[in-house]
């Protein structure tokens, strides 16, 4: 249906890591709340450890879903319905995808099964190939 080339030149969302940063901090203040355990359980390491899985979680999602280093789907291109991804691989996109005004979710399924997703807020990439991206999913559906 497309017979043209869409690059998705993907950049850091402001968005995405303003709404991470909110939610791994709503996670860390529910740590501090009262905790009902057993008495043989110390209380400040399940916190500690707590803390640490959080701020884990944080840097992994922020490297890797906002800076999207490392990530397969960071400047891949779509033709019909192929994802060619920078390492060579084809994919096609999944019909798990998502679409709206304010965020598109891209999911590529590989040949062996594998599914990589791609959280897209119209601020990491440009108005007009935002716009393109979500004409594109909503008639491959």
């Amino acid at each position: 249906m497309f017979n043209n080339l869409l690059i998705l030149q993907v950049r850091p969302s402001q968005r995405l890591a303003m709404m991470l940063s909110v939610l791994h901090g709503i996670a860390l203040v529910t740590i501090g709340l009262p905790l009902q355990l057993p008495e043989w359980i110390e209380l400040s390491v399940v916190r500690v450890t707590l803390s640490l899985l959080i701020f884990m979680s944080y840097y992994h999602t922020l490297r890797y879903h906002v800076f999207l280093i490392a990530h397969p789907l960071r400047n891949c291109a779509l033709y019909n319905n192929d994802v060619w991804l920078q390492d060579g691989q084809i994919a096609v996109i999944d019909s798990s995808s998502y679409f709206h005004p304010w965020l598109v979710v891209l999911r590529a399924r590989l040949p062996s099964g594998r599914i990589y997703s791609l959280v897209i807020f119209p601020d990491a990439l440009d108005a007009d190939q935002f716009r393109q991206l979500r004409v594109r999913l909503r008639h491959h559906f």
